[in-house]
């Protein structure tokens, strides 16, 4: 039987919309920022999971204006997951996502999906400030979709080159 690959043993791709986009997905051990009146935009460590490191949207210096994700949609992909021997897999993940400012009504989300190399699935589409990170929890992925030795992971955030929001996730 196949394992399924943990966070420290491979290696995700990184994809940017746009030459000049900022804020884009990185593995590191989250940095804490603060909007104004001391709201938290990021928490300043990893989920409960284990250990110290997470992908995080440009873990730049303190300040939720100074890395974050700006002109276009960042793309965390994971590598080819081979679930065929497996008879009830389930993915749990945490997540966290902020939102403020700009000029214009919040249009920005966290997106979670699931491929097997033909369909993808939305697992996650959420737009809402998390009050640090939360947890979704064992959901059980041949529900969702068929299970092929090409699954993969696929994380999304973006913002408009024109709203001007302060957008940062992990």
């Amino acid at each position: 039987m196949n394992n399924i690959p943990s966070l420290k043993s491979v290696s995700y791709t990184h994809l940017a919309s746009s030459a000049n986009m900022r804020g884009i997905w990185q593995r590191a051990a989250p940095r804490g920022t603060f909007y104004l009146n001391n709201v938290p935009a990021n928490p300043g460590m990893d989920s409960q999971d284990y250990g110290t490191f997470a992908f995080v949207t440009e873990n730049g210096i303190p300040g939720a204006t100074c890395g974050d994700v700006d002109n276009g949609i960042t793309t965390l992909i994971s590598p080819n997951i081979d679930l065929t021997s497996y008879t009830n897999p389930e993915i749990t993940f945490s997540h966290w996502f902020f939102t403020a400012g700009g000029n214009s009504p919040f249009n920005d989300s966290i997106k979670v999906y699931i491929t097997n190399g033909e369909t993808e699935v939305l697992l996650l589409n959420n737009g809402n400030n998390t009050q640090g990170w939360e947890t979704v929890e064992k959901l059980k992925l041949k529900d969702e979709i068929v299970l092929t030795a090409e699954m993969r992971v696929i994380v999304e955030i973006g913002d408009d080159q024109s709203s001007g929001h302060i957008v940062e996730a992990g």
